[in-house]
C-alpha cells in the first residue's frame, strides 16, 4: 500500500539515484532542480536586461561607419543630456565655436529609439543638410520635439508634404503685399496702445518688464496677422492662449516625448490637458452638432499634447464667428474663402502662431535689451528714424508736423518699411545671430538607394534623423570677429555674408516662408518703441545700467531665452 501511494512521486529521483520505492523520499533533488531553474531564469533576465538597457544599440555603430558615436551610461535611454542641456552637450562634444581651433565635425547619438547624426560647423555638411530634397522638416520636429511618430512610408510622406504645401501656399496669401500694407498701421497702433497702457506712462518715466511687455504684444500682433483678428483685442483670451502655448512647450521633455505613457510629471501634464480638453469639447459640441461633426477626429491630431486646449479656445471663437455669419478682413476668413474647412483653418492658425510664440517674442525682447545696453547705437537708430520722417515732410502736406510720430510712421508705404531703417534691421539680424544657438532637425525619407544625402562622405540611412547646430555657425570665430559680442555694424563690414554663414531665416530647401512678415513685425515693434521713448537696460536689484560688457547673456537652453540675471527697462517717454 505504501509503495502504491509513493509511486507517483518518485519518478525523477528513481531515474537519477536508483532509489528504492520502499525507501523514504528525499526532497533535496527537487530543491536543487528548482534552484537551477531559478538561476537559469535569473541569468536569462539579466542578459535580457543588459541587452535591452545596457548594450549599445546597433544604430549607434552602423557597419563601416566612421562617424564617431557618443555613448551614454544607459544606452536604452540614450543621450538624455542632449535634451537636458543641449548647448552644453554640443559644446562638450564638439568644442566651443568661438575658439580659433574649432573644426566642428559630425557625431552620432541615440535618444531612445531614434538615431540622430549631429553636424557642426562644416560648410559642406551644412549644404547637404539644408539643400537635400529627401530631408524633411516637419516629421523630424514631430518626433524629436513632440513625440508624434515620424512616418516614413510613402503615404505618410505624401500626406505631410500635401499639408506643408497647403500651409505654405496659404501663408503666402496671408502675407501678400497688399495685406501687409493694411497690417502695418494696425501693428504700430498695437505698440502705441501697449506703451500708453503702462502704469507709469502718464508720469513720463518708469520701469518695464521686458518679457511682460514684449511677449503678449508680439503674440497679439501675430494673432491679428495670421489668426482671428478679433482675439487680438481680447487681452484675457490672448493671455490664456499664450499661457497654453508655453505650457505645451514646458511639458515637452525627454521623458514626455519618448515615454509618453509612463507617468512622469510632464507626461501626466500632457495626458491631463488632452483628457480635460476632450471633455470640454464634448460638452461644447452639444451647442451646435452641425459645426462639431468632425471635432473628435480633429482633436485626435492633438490628443497627446497641450495643443488641444489651444484648439478648444480657437474653435469656440471660430464657431461664434460662423454662427453670426460674420466675415472679417483677416487670415481666418481668407482661409475659409479659399476652401479650407474650419479644422484645417485652425490647424493653419495654430501652426502659424508657433513661430511667433517661440521665436519672434524672444528675439523682439532681446532686440530691445541689447539696444538698451548700447546708448550710442540706440540714439543713432532713433535719429535714423526721426531723420527719415522729417525728410519726407515736404511731400506729406501741411499737417505732417502736427501728427504724432506714430501717425507719421503709419503713413509710410510698405516699401519704405521694408527697405528703410537699416540700423534697426542690422540690430535685428545681430540679435537673431546671438539668440538662436539651438539645433535644426531633419528626417531622411529617401525611398530609393542612391538618393540618400551624405555627411562626411557617408550615406544617411532612411529613417535616420539629422541635427545641425546653429551655434557652430552663428558663433564661429572664423566667420565673425568677437562672435559673442552684440555688434550690428559687423554686417556692414561684410561679416557673415558668405554662403550658409547666417541661418536665422532658414536656407536651402526650407527657408522661412513667413520671413517677410516676421521681419516687418519686429521692425514695426522696435521702430515704434524708438519713437515713443528712450530707455536703458538696468539691473532692477541695484538700479545700475547694464553695458554690453555687463549685460547678462540669454539662457539658450530655455525656449523663453530669458536673461540669466534679471533685466528691466527704465524708460522716459517723449
Amino acid at each position: 500500500m505504501a509503495s502504491t501511494l509513493m509511486r507517483p512521486t518518485i519518478g525523477l529521483s528513481q531515474t537519477i539515484a536508483n532509489v528504492s520505492v520502499t525507501a523514504p523520499l528525499s526532497t533535496h533533488s527537487n530543491v536543487t532542480s528548482d534552484r537551477t531553474l531559478v538561476a537559469l531564469l535569473t541569468v536569462l533576465v539579466a542578459l535580457s536586461v543588459y541587452w535591452l538597457v545596457f548594450a549599445s544599440p546597433r544604430s549607434l555603430h552602423p557597419r563601416d561607419s566612421k562617424i564617431r558615436p557618443i555613448t551614454s551610461a544607459i544606452p536604452f535611454i540614450g543621450s538624455i543630456g542632449f535634451y537636458k542641456d543641449r548647448v552644453g552637450f554640443l559644446r562638450k562634444h564638439f568644442g566651443n565655436p568661438e575658439a580659433e581651433d574649432f573644426h566642428g565635425g559630425v557625431r552620432r547619438i541615440t535618444v531612445y529609439d531614434a538615431s540622430i547624426v549631429l553636424l557642426a560647423g562644416t560648410k559642406q555638411d551644412a549644404k547637404n543638410f539644408f539643400c537635400s530634397r529627401t530631408l524633411k522638416f516637419t516629421p523630424a520636429y514631430h518626433r524629436l520635439l513632440s513625440g508624434i511618430p515620424a512616418g516614413v512610408t510613402p503615404t505618410a510622406i505624401s500626406t505631410q508634404d500635401e499639408w506643408d504645401s497647403v500651409f505654405k501656399d496659404n501663408l503666402k496669401k496671408a502675407i501678400r503685399p497688399e495685406r501687409l500694407a493694411k497690417l502695418v498701421p494696425q501693428m504700430l497702433e498695437d505698440v502705441r496702445r501697449s506703451a500708453h497702457a503702462l502704469p507709469e506712462w502718464k508720469e513720463g518715466t518708469g520701469m518695464i518688464n521686458p518679457k511682460d511687455f514684449s511677449f503678449p504684444l508680439i503674440f497679439g500682433m501675430s494673432m491679428r496677422s495670421v489668426g482671428l483678428a478679433e482675439l487680438a483685442d481680447q487681452p484675457e483670451v490672448m493671455a490664456e492662449l499664450l499661457r497654453h502655448y508655453w505650457a505645451m512647450e514646458k511639458s515637452s521633455s525627454y521623458w514626455s516625448i519618448f515615454f509618453a505613457t509612463v507617468p512622469f510629471p510632464s507626461s501626466c501634464m500632457k495626458a491631463y490637458n488632452a483628457v480635460g480638453a476632450s471633455q470640454e469639447s464634448r460638452l461644447d459640441s452639444q451647442d451646435d452638432e452641425s459645426l462639431m461633426t468632425d471635432d473628435l477626429t480633429a482633436f485626435t491630431l492633438y490628443n497627446t499634447i497641450p495643443q488641444i486646449k489651444l484648439y478648444t479656445i480657437l474653435l469656440k471663437a471660430a464657431k461664434q464667428r460662423l454662427q453670426e455669419a460674420r466675415v472679417e478682413d483677416d487670415t481666418f476668413s481668407m482661409l475659409l474663402e479659399r476652401g479650407l474647412d474650419i479644422h484645417q483653418a485652425l490647424r493653419f492658425v495654430m501652426t502659424g502662431l508657433f513661430a511667433a510664440v517661440f521665436n519672434s517674442t524672444t528675439v523682439a525682447m532681446w532686440l530691445l535689451i541689447y539696444l538698451g545696453a548700447h546708448p550710442e547705437l540706440r540714439k543713432r537708430a532713433a535719429t535714423e528714424v526721426f531723420d527719415r520722417l522729417d525728410s519726407i515732410a515736404d511731400r506729406q502736406g501741411n499737417d505732417w508736423n502736427s501728427k504724432s510720430r506714430v501717425e507719421q510712421l503709419q503713413a509710410l508705404s510698405l516699401e519704405e518699411w521694408e527697405n528703410g531703417f537699416d540700423l534697426v534691421e542690422a540690430a535685428l539680424r545681430e540679435t537673431m545671430r546671438l539668440v538662436m544657438e539651438g539645433t535644426f532637425f531633419r528626417l531622411n525619407v529617401g525611398a530609393s538607394k542612391g538618393s540618400e544625402p551624405q555627411v562626411h562622405g557617408e550615406n544617411v540611412k532612411n529613417g535616420e534623423f539629422l541635427g545641425y547646430w546653429l551655434g557652430s555657425t552663428h558663433r564661429n570665430a572664423k566667420i565673425y570677429s568677437s562672435p559673442n559680442r552684440w555688434d550690428p555694424e559687423r554686417w556692414a563690414r561684410g561679416e557673415g555674408s558668405g554662403e550658409l554663414e547666417f541661418l536665422g531665416w532658414g536656407v536651402g530647401m526650407h527657408p522661412c516662408t513667413g520671413i517677410r512678415f516676421a521681419k516687418l513685425e519686429m521692425k514695426c515693434f522696435a521702430v515704434t518703441f524708438l519713437v515713443l521713448m528712450d530707455w536703458d537696460s538696468i539691473d532692477p536689484r541695484t538700479g545700475e545700467n547694464f553695458s554690453l560688457d555687463t549685460l547678462p547673456v540669454p539662457q539658450l537652453n530655455g525656449s523663453e531665452r530669458m536673461p540669466l540675471r534679471p533685466v528691466s527697462f527704465r524708460f522716459t517717454s517723449y
